[in-house]
């Protein structure tokens, strides 16, 4: 479906690289901890000032090889360390809205945002759920992203309804602000052809989002998004573009609400247009819930949907991880 769920908007700064220094270690027990560490790409002493990237160093004392580490001040870690303790940031989901959040999932944290979707199209009841998509913080500013397969009872498919599993995506995302005020954001992502027969486009279908976000006050923010899609229909590419426009208000320090209009605009067949309406609450840093809600026209194949979702994140530090 090109018309998907997404939520929130944050921003998040980035640091620049420190002066570095090398030292070559025997490869003892100590070493073999960190390099252990080196999995998830973040090097951490004993006393947690420093932090260290590996390389291979020929030029040990004795003669022999082994593994060397460069390290970085806290204050000033490489480009693609964690900068911040990422127990720090709240959640920033994709959930609720159509528009995506402009900022990447923080480094080494492990987000799943899931959701409960009904639709009418056309007289028929529709369903979708559980909505799952899975992000994974590799830097500061890219996230890994997994979308994993929907049930559809009734789903429209472009080509008619369906009943059955749809395909699942993988995509990259890269946070590019903030810049001039705005925090920006690019999304690609492919779909693959593992769905039901009924469901599936039988087809890789590529699609790129890129998203903004600004702040106009305190609790004003605005945003939108513009997408290219490439669905497959009837065995033919139907190129669609996408725009949407976002206003959120924060009512609280937990909750927001926001008001979206999208619009999709395909090469073939008629556009298509909804007003969508939202709320979110954040149980806790890492949980959210939300309820949302839209009215098609205009060519929209849905009369009107609904649904919920509720999200959450672990953030993965060291061999601990945490959901608070």
């Amino acid at each position: 479906m090109l018309i998907t769920n997404q939520r929130d908007h944050g921003r998040e700064g980035e640091r620049t690289r420190g002066q570095s220094s090398s030292a070559g270690l025997q490869p003892d027990q100590s070493s073999r901890r960190r390099l252990r560490r080196s999995l998830v790409g973040l090097f951490i002493d004993d006393h947690g000032q420093n932090r260290y990237s590996p390389h291979l160093d020929l030029h040990l004392p004795d003669g022999r090889s082994g593994f060397g580490m460069t390290a970085w001040s806290q204050s000033q870690p490489p480009r693609f360390s964690c900068s911040q303790p990422v127990s720090e940031d709240t959640i920033t989901t994709e959930r609720p809205a159509v528009t995506n959040a402009s900022t990447a999932v923080p480094c080494h944290s492990l987000e799943f945002d899931n959701g409960f979707l009904e639709s009418t199209i056309q007289g028929q009841r529709s369903f979708d759920v559980p909505e799952i998509l899975i992000r994974f913080g590799f830097t500061n500013t890219t996230e890994f992203r997994i979308t994993l397969p929907d049930y559809y009872q009734n789903g429209n498919s472009g080509t008619g309804f369906g009943t059955g599993i749809g395909d699942a995506a993988l995509g990259v995302k890269q946070q590019i602000g903030p810049l001039q005020g705005f925090d920006l954001a690019l999304v690609s992502y492919v779909s693959l052809p593992s769905g039901a027969p009924a469901v599936s486009s039988h087809a890789y279908d590529p699609a790129v989002q890129a998203s903004w976000s600004r702040k106009l006050s305190t609790n004003w923010t605005a945003a939108g998004m513009f997408s290219t899609y490439w669905p497959t229909q009837n065995g033919r590419r139907n190129v669609t573009g996408q725009g949407t426009l976002l206003f959120d208000r924060q009512h609280a320090k937990l909750w927001d609400a926001f008001a979206e209009y999208a619009g999709s605009f395909p090469e073939r067949g008629g556009s298509q247009h909804i007003l969508h309406f939202g709320t979110a609450y954040k149980l806790s840093t890492h949980q959210q819930v939300d309820v949302h809600g839209g009215v098609g026209f205009a060519g929209y194949p849905a009369d009107h949907i609904i649904g919920f979702g509720y999200s959450f994140r672990f953030d993965l530090q060291g061999d601990r991880a945490a959901v608070r």
